[in-house]
Formats: C-alpha cells, structure tokens, sequence
C-alpha cells in the first residue's frame, strides 16, 4: 500500500527537483524555504539555486594570454560592435540598438542565474584597454556534456586570441566542469576557415553536414589526446579567480 505521509511527498518533491534542474546532490540538499518562490498564484514555482565556490570563479578565468571574464551591462556597445564586424563574422546578425542589446542581457542574466550559460568578453593580456572578442560557454547545467557558441575575435587580433579561447573552454567542460562531450554544435559550411582551424586543433570531429552547416563535437577522449601538445605551448592553462 501507498503510504502519503509528509515523507514521502518530500522525498517525491525531491526526485522532481532533481529531474527537472539536473543539479548535484549537494545543491539539492541545500535548498531551503526561502529560496522557493511563486510570483502569483498558479504560476510556476521558481527555485533559486546557490552556485557553488568553483561556479562563481568561472566568472573570471586567467590564462597565460587572455582573460575571459563574465560580461556586464557595461560592455553591449562593445558587443554590437564586434557583432557588426564584416569580415570572418559567421554569426547570426544582431540588432545594433542597444535597448534590444539590454533586453537580451536581462534574458541572458537569468540563464545565468540558473547555471546554463556563461557569456564571456575575451580580453588580450597585451591590449588591456580593449576587448578582443566574445564566446558563450553554453548547456553547462547538463550533467553529461557542455557547448560553446558565438566564438568571434576583433579585427587584428593576434590569432592566439582564438586559439587560447577555444582550449581554454574545452579544458573547463571536461576537467572544471567533468563533462564527457562538446556538442553538438555548428559551423557554417561557407566558414571554411573555421573548419579549417578546427582540423588543425584536432579534437572537433564532424558527425554530419547539410546544405548549411557541419556539425561537430569533441569528446573527452579526443580532447585529452591533444591537449598535452597545446599545454606545451601555453595553450589553455588557466587560473580561476574570485574578483
């Protein structure tokens, strides 16, 4: 026979909770009342998760060549000027005013509250004044795998930019973060120059194509195969700081 005592519901609410937000043990038991909101009656109810101490720190990363820190609103004018850029820019176009730039910040905050993305402005170590460009570490709150998207770097940047973001982010989905895989994500089939870059990397391995993009991830295995050689060279050795 069914028991419904208040134990049950709560361990039933806990399994619910889990499914749903795909959080660790310990962010689960540490859930308290006050952290449990319903903005109006029949609404959704919105749990507020605490990110842990390494989370937080993935807000400002440290490499031998770059920073890649979290946004703010401080920086959109400089987002849509590098989203403007007309050469090697393979992304989707944005609106260049910036309240719409301010409506997609706020969005992004709150994807960000619930640990699913990351939006980082890289920034060269040798041109402080400036950011040199952009990429989003993405679906990090999947237990199993992570993704990168809008990768682009400023004109004249040196190309080490690029390179050092890239392995910087695939070493903090599958060491930081202990993911198995990368992916799937895109490139456009006229961005040949990426794809070029990729085989060169060699850890992205494409798994299918159509008549406007490849398809691609890397898995853990791939990246530990190549990853001793960039690390030689400086590539993706990074410190996680708190400020």
């Amino acid at each position: 026979m069914t028991t419904n005592n208040l134990r049950t519901r709560r361990d039933k609410a806990l399994i619910l909770v889990a499914y749903d937000s795909v959080c660790r043990r310990s962010k689960l038991v540490s859930i308290r009342i006050e952290n449990i909101g319903q903005d109006v009656a029949g609404a959704p109810i919105q749990i507020r998760l605490r990110r842990s101490k390494m989370e937080n720190n993935l807000n400002n990363v440290e490499t031998k060549f770059i920073f890649l820190k979290e946004i703010n609103e401080a920086d959109l004018q400089d987002i849509i000027n590098l989203r403007q850029l007309k050469s090697n820019n393979y992304l989707t176009p944005i609106s260049p005013c910036l309240d719409a730039q301010l409506i997609y910040f706020k969005e992004y905050k709150t994807r960000r509250a619930k640990n699913s993305e990351i939006y980082y402005k890289i920034i060269d170590k040798s041109k402080l004044s400036q950011i040199s460009g952009l990429v989003r570490l993405t679906e990090i709150s999947n237990p199993n795998k992570f993704s990168w998207e809008s990768l682009i770097v400023a004109d004249g940047a040196p190309p080490y930019v690029s390179l050092d973001a890239m392995i910087t982010i695939y070493r903090i989905g599958f060491e930081t973060l202990n993911k198995t895989i990368c992916g799937p994500w895109t490139i456009p089939i006229n961005a040949k120059n990426v794809y070029s870059l990729h085989s060169k990397v060699g850890m992205a391995e494409e798994i299918s194509r159509d008549e406007s993009f490849y398809n691609m991830i890397v898995t853990k295995e791939a990246f530990n195969r190549r990853f001793q050689f960039f690390k030689k060279i400086g590539y993706g050795l990074y410190n996680l700081n708190q400020s």
